[in-house]
Order: C-alpha cells, then structure tokens, then sequence
C-alpha cells in the first residue's frame, strides 16, 4: 500500500492567513484522498472524502469540533448512496440509503441509534415496509405492501422480538398465513402455532399446534 501524506495548503497569501483559514490534503500517491477547508484548528471544517479513481465519496461538516448538518456518501459511479443526519456528533435525524438509480429505498429515524420509524420504499415511491425501533431495537407495528399498495405483512415487535399476532396476505387481500407469537426469554421467537392457507382459493389449514415441537405439513 502506498504510503498517505498529508499536504497543508494553508494559504500564502495575506488575507487568507489572517483569516485563519487552512485547507488539508490527504494522499495516496498522486491520489488526492480526503480534502479539508476551514480554521487551522480544525474546529470548523467541510471535509471531501474521494475514492481511488478521484470520485466524490462523502461530504461532512464540522462546527465547534462536532459533527453537524448531513454527511452525504456516494457510490463509484457518482450517484448518492446515503444521506446521515447528524447533530451535536450524534446520528439524529434521517438515514436515507438511496437505490443506484438515485432513489430513496429507505429511511430509517436515528437519535443514536435507530430510532422511531424505518421505511424502505419500491422505486415508485410508495412505502414497501414499515416498522418502527425504540433505543435501537425493533418495537411495534411492522408493516409490508406489495408495490401496488396491498397489504402483504402485518405483526408486532417488543423489544427486537416478533410477539402476538402476525399475518401475511395474497395480494388479493385473503389470508396466506396466521402465526401466533408468545413472550420468549431468548431471541427465537416463541411460535405458538401457526395456520397456513396453500392457495388463495383453499382453506385455512392448522400446520402447527401449541408447544416447542413444530410439525409441519408443507403444502402440496
């Protein structure tokens, strides 16, 4: 690997120096890596990371020696891969994790962590998931649509775990499967029984009965 260096370009004129302001190279090579612009201190800066071909790869803000504003990533072909809010060092705010067409797939809550809701979304636009995470671990409803709209998923989480009822849909709306979730002391899920429907024209059939042992009868 071929050694960084890192360049101080602080200013030869006048002006530039009275100011305090400083602009910082860090290479690989010939390769400029990370470029840094604002006071000598580096208490505020905007800094530019690059990739080994000189693309843009993430853009960041520091005010008072702390993170703030957005830090924004980019993949190797120049299109945005993520936009991360950020406040006081502290991820607050928005994730947003873009498709490689330049889309929003996802958007996630953080103050910290995960933090309320988390969305990803088909290219349309509209919502293909939802579920929502308190202090970073799964924590109510869950949600999923098919891409026009229907309603494919539907269950609870507490505490990074799947509890209660959960059902999944055909896209016509029938049943497709029914599966009942009791309190678990690990993080497998505590399957108390589950009904399943083969086919949207068919009965519900019962596949699997209170208790640990599952006995599954799959569908033909």
């Amino acid at each position: 690997m071929r050694a960084l260096s890192i360049v101080l370009l602080a200013a030869a004129c006048g002006s530039v120096q009275e100011a305090g302001i400083c602009a910082f190279e860090t290479r690989e090579g010939a390769t400029v890596r990370e470029l840094s612009i604002g006071t000598c201190d580096g208490a505020n800066q905007h800094a530019f990371e690059y990739g080994s071909n000189g693309e843009l790869r993430q853009m960041r803000t520091v005010i008072d020696g702390r993170l703030e504003v957005a830090m924004l990533a980019w993949n190797r072909d120049g299109t945005l891969d993520a936009i991360t809010e950020v406040h006081g060092d502290r991820l607050q705010g928005q994730l947003t994790v873009y498709d490689g067409q330049g889309r929003a797939e996802a958007r996630v809550g953080m103050n910290g962590g995960f933090e309320g809701p988390s969305r990803t979304l088909w290219p349309s636009g509209r919502v293909r998931s939802e579920r929502w995470y308190v202090h970073g671990q799964l924590d109510g409803p869950t949600r999923e649509w098919s891409e026009d709209g229907a309603l494919l998923l539907e269950g609870q989480n507490e505490r990074g775990q799947m509890v209660g009822t959960w059902i999944r849909y055909f896209p016509g709306g029938q049943i497709r499967q029914i599966d009942r979730f009791g309190v678990s002391k690990g993080f497998t899920p505590n399957l108390q029984f589950r009904i399943v429907r083969c086919a949207a024209d068919q009965p519900l059939l019962d596949i699997v009965k209170s208790g640990e042992a599952v006995r599954a009868h799959p569908c033909p």
